[in-house]
Formats: structure tokens, C-alpha cells, sequence
């Protein structure tokens, strides 16, 4: 098998302009494999694919309960999200519950990836914050849980923090390699990621989607991350973003979780799978067209076209006529 398979097409006129080429594992929670393109153990980070599994580490700490946090709070401790105005309210409303605030977070200011709010701070004459951050919602629920835990909160960022190292451990029972260490590397905004192979991306993507039944000290927590993957998906990410759309049109039949450099983890919990694709070139363009592809075949009751023309329109030009379109190539 080839370490690397054409998973997408870009067309224009008809005619192939680009390809990208990748990875995709979808598989059972006991580790077997259903379908792969690509070598299904080729290694990568999981970037911010590995939130939902982080969050769960928080929640076991109790800091949810101890903080009583809304299920759109545990949504967002999920997130990538875009910085708009319910966004930010959540986060702080995450941090006031642990008497913290936006000075305790570590993660470093961008503007909104949310447009309008970007355009919202410039008018205002303002300038981001960390809590406008993608990732602050992580980071405000890890800070909430070193309060919980009586851990200390400068240094939660370490990979020898007590919350990092229950964070690793985690993860590596998700992915069904307990024992094993899992190189780590430091995410964009200070947090260590993983280094694993898809193959148990997708498993852990698939213990997720069945609520950790074989984890059974983890099921309480994990059970309360995948419903609110679920049922949030917007707070996930943002407004017309793919986590957002697709959540939208799936219900919850199945949720996304996509990380930075091209990488997406998808649950489909009636099944007890998960889906977990590679970009090789680090694009995510190709990631929607491909989920619904390999979804399509094992949820085919679910309106596909529909979900295609919300996730995957055609590129356009500047005066908005369509001139080409990204295909699936599996």
C-alpha cells in the first residue's frame, strides 16, 4: 500500500488543476479497520483533533460540576472556536466560575477567525486578547480544573503538569495503546499534542463515538463530551465553518473535530466507528468532500446532496460565477 493515496481532486473546466494526496482510516472501537486509503499507520499530530479527548481529562478532574458548567461550556472546552460574541461569553463565563480570568490564560492573541468580529474589534479600535484565541475555551477549562484539582495554574502548559500527564495517559488508552508513551509536540498555542498513526486516531475517534462503553472509568465523562460535541457543534468551531454546517445537517448521527495541518476526526456513534483523515500537503479543503464521501456509504439514509452543496460548494471566481469544484478521488 502506498503511504500516501490521491483522496481529493480540484477540477476546473473539467480538467484536474490540483490533487491532494492522504490518508483515511475508518474503523471499529475495537481497533479493526473497515476501510483505508493510504497507509494506515503513517504517523501525525493530532493538533486540535485532540480537544474532545483533552476535555475529557477536565471533566474527570469534576471541575464541570464543581464550576456548574452549561453543556455549551463543555462544548466549548471542545473547541476551535471563531471568537464571536457567544464565544467569548462562554469563555469568560468559564473563567469567572473558577475565579480566574483572562490573564491566566497562556494562549496567545489573534484576531476572530469569525470575519464580522474581526471587522467588529477593528472598528472598535480595539485589539485581540487571548481570550480571543481559538483555543481559549480549552485553556480556560484546563486552568478550571487545575483549581479543581489543586494543581498549580502557571504551569499547566508542561508536559510533566500532573493535568498533561493525565491528559497522555488518556490518550493513549483511547487510542488502545496503554502502556506505550506517545511522543508529544507543542501545539500552536502552547498545549502538547500527540504524535500517533491514523489508524489510532480513528480509534480513538471511534471509543468517543461509543462513549467509552469499554473504558468504563472514563464513560461518565467521555458520554458528556460526545453529547455535547453533538448537540453544539457551532460552539465547536463557528458559523458556517464544517463542524458547524455538518453538525447541522447530520444531527446526531455523527460529529467532527478538525485540527490544524489538515486533520479531522469524525464519530459516528449508531455504528461505534470513527472516520480519521491526513491532508499530506496540510490543506483542509479536501477533508469535507472526502467525509461525506466515506459517510455516504455507511449512513446512506441521510441527505447527501444536500450535505455536499452545504459543506463542499463549488469554487468560484470573483464576480461569485462557479468555475470549478473539489472531488473525492477514494
Amino acid at each position: 500500500m502506498k503511504q500516501a493515496e490521491c483522496i481529493a481532486r480540484v477540477k476546473r473546466n473539467g480538467h484536474i488543476e490540483s490533487e491532494h494526496f492522504g490518508q483515511v482510516v475508518l474503523c471499529h472501537a475495537d481497533g479493526r479497520i473497515e476501510h483505508a486509503f493510504g497507509d494506515p499507520d503513517v504517523a501525525t499530530f493530532m493538533r486540535s483533533s485532540a480537544k474532545p479527548f483533552q476535555a475529557i481529562t477536565v471533566l474527570q478532574t469534576g471541575a464541570a460540576d464543581k464550576f456548574g458548567w452549561t453543556e455549551e461550556e463543555i462544548a466549548l472546552v471542545c473547541a476551535s472556536h471563531h471568537a464571536e460574541p457567544d464565544h467569548l461569553a462562554g469563555v469568560r463565563s468559564i473563567l469567572a466560575k473558577a475565579g480566574l480570568t483572562e490573564d491566566d490564560l497562556q494562549c496567545g492573541p489573534h484576531p476572530p477567525i469569525h470575519v464580522p468580529s474581526r471587522d467588529a474589534l477593528i472598528k472598535a479600535g480595539q485589539s485581540p486578547t487571548r481570550i480571543h484565541n481559538n483555543c481559549s475555551g480549552k485553556h480556560a477549562g484546563m486552568l478550571s480544573a487545575c483549581v479543581a484539582a489543586g494543581w498549580d495554574k502557571k504551569t499547566y502548559l508542561q508536559t510533566d503538569h500532573p493535568l498533561q500527564q493525565m491528559n497522555a495517559k488518556n490518550v493513549a488508552r483511547f487510542a488502545g495503546v496503554e502502556g506505550e508513551k506517545i511522543p508529544t509536540g507543542t501545539d500552536g498555542c502552547g498545549v502538547p499534542t500527540f504524535y500517533l498513526p491514523i489508524r489510532e486516531m480513528a480509534v480513538m475517534y471511534a471509543q468517543l463515538a461509543s462513549e467509552a462503553k469499554k473504558l468504563e472509568d472514563l464513560h461518565q465523562s467521555t458520554a458528556r463530551v460526545s453529547h455535547a460535541l453533538r448537540a453544539h457543534p457551532r460552539m465547536v468551531s463557528g458559523t458556517d465553518q464544517f463542524t458547524a454546517v455538518f453538525g447541522k445537517h447530520v444531527g446526531f448521527r455523527a460529529f467532527s473535530k478538525g485540527g490544524a495541518e489538515g486533520v479531522i476526526g469524525i464519530g459516528i456513534p449508531e455504528l461505534s466507528m470513527g472516520l480519521a483523515i491526513k491532508s499530506s500537503d496540510g490543506s483542509s479543503r479536501a477533508l469535507a468532500i472526502v467525509v461525506c464521501r466515506v459517510l455516504a456509504e455507511i449512513l446512506p439514509d441521510l441527505n447527501w446532496d444536500a450535505i455536499r452543496a452545504a459543506v463542499n460548494p463549488p469554487i468560484k471566481n470573483t464576480l461569485g460565477g462557479p468555475v470549478g469544484t473539489i472531488e473525492a478521488a477514494i
